[in-house]
């Protein structure tokens, strides 16, 4: 009754909740989106100089992990982001960004890791970029999640890494 009470007192509900004239999914704040994104990418470690990664003819990257195909859109509850424009999954966004001539191929990493071709894919490539985390089903304000990654993620990680020394 309170919150009610102080709502209708502030005027909240005496104008429209959404702007009419506001613009939804404009390429400006796309392009804003992406230049906050890049700026704020952190590099914790490159030991061994996996980074950049490898790129040009001959050259294979490996993408595998449960979220290597799916835009990272988060937000359920309240927050739920129901519509979302212009995402790009990070197996496409590599595929775009690789120069002619990279071979970028998907490893599906299956409910019990990635399965033998998937391995031998794995070991051979000049590059691995793992793909792990949480999806909006498990990060959310509406769920209390242990800090740990879901699933065999952390065994994934183990396995990727025993594979190929150049895993990101």
């Amino acid at each position: 009754g309170n919150l009610l009470r102080t709502l209708f007192s502030a005027g909240v509900y005496d104008r429209p909740v959404k702007d009419p004239t506001a613009r939804e999914f404009h390429p400006d704040h796309e392009n804003t989106a992406l230049s906050a994104a890049r700026e704020g990418l952190v590099l914790l470690k490159n030991s061994g100089g996996t980074l950049p990664l490898p790129e040009g003819r001959g050259i294979t990257i490996a993408v595998c992990g449960p979220l290597s195909e799916h835009s990272a859109v988060m937000g359920g509850g309240s927050c739920n982001i129901a519509r979302t424009t212009g995402t790009v999954n990070l197996l496409d966004g590599i595929r775009a960004a690789a120069a002619d001539g990279t071979r970028v191929v998907h490893v599906p990493a299956g409910r019990f890791g990635p399965d033998r071709g998937g391995r031998a894919i794995l070991s051979s490539a000049d590059a691995v970029v793992l793909a792990c985390g949480f999806d909006y089903m498990s990060e959310s304000e509406l769920y209390d999640r242990p800090w740990r990654l879901p699933g065999r993620q952390r065994r994934l990680i183990r396995l990727v890494s025993r594979l190929n020394t150049r895993s990101v």
